[in-house]
């Protein structure tokens, strides 16, 4: 079985494929990135001020919201991401506990 991948440049020259990516740099990972989401069945119009809160006090994690429409509900994903599985869980508990305030 031939191991050589071939395609043509534009000259109309055959080339290895292969040669080409042997010499690409790689890519060194970096510390994983965890994340967890919460569901609010309200606007985020009414949680603005406790995210802006908790974002204030947790700025070593990452946060972003994602507004949904399931039908008949409106409402929002609040996704936290981070390096430290323990400020995550800690995000996540005030998160629940700004949900559980809402009644």
């Amino acid at each position: 079985m031939d191991q050589t991948a071939y395609t043509k440049d534009l000259t109309g020259s055959e080339i290895d494929v292969r040669d080409d990516a042997r010499s690409l740099p790689v890519l060194q990972s970096g510390q994983l990135i965890l994340s967890d989401e919460l569901r609010f069945e309200v606007g985020e119009g009414l949680i603005a001020a406790s995210l802006r809160d908790l974002a204030a006090e947790l700025c070593d994690l990452t946060s972003d919201s994602y507004r949904f429409h399931d039908r008949p509900v409106y409402g929002t994903s609040i996704v936290v991401r981070g390096t430290d599985q323990a400020r995550l869980h800690q995000a996540v508990e005030r998160l629940e506990g700004i949900r559980r305030s809402l009644g």
